[in-house]
């Protein structure tokens, strides 16, 4: 009786508390219980478009910070947030981020923790390596339990002694990626290569095999903005070889994700060069930022805009106004937007290429009710005086903050949304399931751990062996039924029973129903 009875009362406590807590406002905020694993390739495609912030990071930004801010960012169309933090790992951290990232897993958003070390990246010495060893140790045991959608993104941008020396960032990874996976096996894992904003670096970078499979990596470009002076970064009217400096890096990036099977992730870009005042109009940035934007969808590459503050305004919890055409461009730059009022004011409709005759604009509130518009690169819209898109016409290619005429009014009766090049500007590039099939091993030559990269089009049985150069069977890597889309295989360079095998050429051989290829191998012993 007397246990029954305790147990009566501890439920009565345990009431009159929630009850207490509703009564004075308090808010509990708790972790998402342990959820399955996510593939890489599965985050990939919700990741999408996000924003760097220091909420947990500057002592200002921590103290304007507010549940209403990520509500806004999710509300807009953002997906993940990434949190940058150089603060050290104890109560008072754990207090602001777990509030922080309990804020954006109970609001849709993903958050990814990114670290920067910067004592330990100017004093690479085993000391600093080792506090940061410990940082990530902490930090992992304390995450043990959230959600998935939580991600690790090992540094924000490495600096100093390991910005280019990057045998000792892989040294580095050797040991922070282990201390992660002593409590999070199946958390998905970010790394970046020395030099951050060229992609070309990525190839230096090492992943351990504990961070497989689930492991990202990172790279920037324009994370400052791109820059009317600067030749690696130049943009002034989008000639095409400034379009060129954008895409040969995202192509460099698919190149290398080809090879290894490893997806990436754009850290940090901005639509302008914000940090050094900004020379860039509003409508020149809509026209960077759509390019980008565009792009970066075309490889199927989600990205972070450095950062938050340069659009939402946290003291009044309002986004920036002169800046909503540049965030709308980002978010969708395959449509236009109009604003009710000049200065891109009032309330926001977007429009996909298409006519919209006069009925349609009566409906949705926009017939003679815009007062600006945001056009995305490559874009335009053709309003016309009267319906089915006659009489006096005006077409704007490029954002305006003021469409009124000088009587103080604008009128139209039709619009049409069009494309200005021949050809469509939105069809994806053939990336995913639509590439051909490929077989890749990396690295090559390897002396210890091969990675096997290859991709399915569709689901079949899958066989991959390896042979040495006479033919003769040497392993048997995988034999099962696999999912369309990409996979990794580990060889350790042993054959059947196990034995190591000596240094030579081997082939590996992947074979399905429709698909028989094979890739020399180097071991080097």
């Amino acid at each position: 009786m007397k246990n029954g009875f305790d147990r009566i009362m501890s439920f009565r406590r345990l009431f009159g508390i929630l009850i207490l807590a509703v009564g004075l406002n308090f808010t509990f905020v708790l972790a998402d219980p342990p959820d399955a694993p996510i593939a890489p390739d599965s985050l990939v495609q919700v990741l999408g478009k996000g924003f760097d912030v220091s909420w947990v990071q500057f002592k200002k930004s921590m103290e304007s910070y507010n549940v209403q801010m990520v509500r806004d960012i999710a509300r807009a169309g953002f997906r993940h947030i990434r949190l940058r933090t150089n603060r050290n790992a104890d109560d008072a951290l754990f207090g602001i981020m777990d509030r922080t990232v309990n804020d954006c897993l109970n609001n849709g958003l993903i958050p990814i923790i990114a670290y920067g070390a910067a004592d330990a990246e100017e004093n690479a010495d085993s000391t600093h390596r080792d506090s940061v060893v410990a940082w990530w140790r902490k930090v992992a045991e304390h995450y043990r339990d959230y959600s998935h959608r939580l991600v690790f993104d090992i540094f924000i941008e490495l600096s100093g002694d390991l910005k280019y020396d990057y045998e000792k960032v892989n040294n580095w990874y050797r040991l922070i990626v282990p201390a992660i996976r002593e409590t999070n096996p199946t958390r998905i894992v970010i790394l970046s290569p020395v030099h951050l904003s060229d992609p070309n670096y990525l190839s230096q970078m090492e992943i351990p095999d504990a961070a497989f499979p689930y492991a990202m990596a990172e790279w920037h470009f324009y994370a400052g903005g791109p820059s009317k002076t600067n030749a690696k970064k130049l943009w002034t009217t989008g000639t095409p070889e400034e379009r060129k400096l954008v895409t040969d890096k995202i192509q460099t990036a698919l190149d290398w994700q080809k090879q290894t099977g490893v997806p990436t992730w754009v850290g940090a870009w901005m639509p302008g060069n914000y940090n050094k005042g900004n020379d860039y109009t509003v409508p020149e940035q809509v026209v960077f930022a759509s390019f980008m934007v565009r792009e970066l969808e075309k490889a199927g590459i989600p990205w972070a805009v450095n950062a938050i503050h340069h659009f939402y305004d946290a003291n009044t919890n309002q986004w920036i106004q002169n800046k909503l055409p540049v965030r709308d461009a980002m978010l969708d730059p395959s449509k236009i937007a109009l604003y009710e009022q000049a200065g891109y004011g009032g309330r926001i409709t977007r429009l996909a290429i298409g006519a919209y005759d006069q009925d349609f604009l009566q409906r949705n509130g926009l017939l003679n009710n815009v007062g600006s518009l945001m056009v995305p690169d490559q874009m335009q819209v053709t309003f016309y005086g009267s319906p089915g898109f006659s009489g006096e016409s005006r077409t704007f290619t490029q954002t305006d903050s003021a469409l009124a005429e000088t009587n103080g009014t604008f009128n139209f009766a039709s619009l049409k949304v069009d494309t200005t090049l021949q050809t469509g500007i939105f069809e994806r590039k053939t990336q995913g399931l639509n590439q051909p099939p490929f077989l890749q091993g990396f690295p090559n030559p390897f002396n210890g751990t091969l990675r096997i990269a290859f991709q399915l089009q569709q689901s079949a049985r899958v066989r991959l062996n390896v042979y040495d150069i006479s033919g003769r069977f040497i392993a048997s890597l995988l034999q099962k039924d696999l999912p369309a889309g990409r996979h990794r295989v580990l060889w350790q360079g042993r054959d059947r029973f196990g034995r190591p095998v000596a240094s030579g050429i081997y082939l590996a051989r992947l074979k399905t129903e429709r698909f028989d290829k094979s890739i020399k191998l180097l071991m080097l012993r």
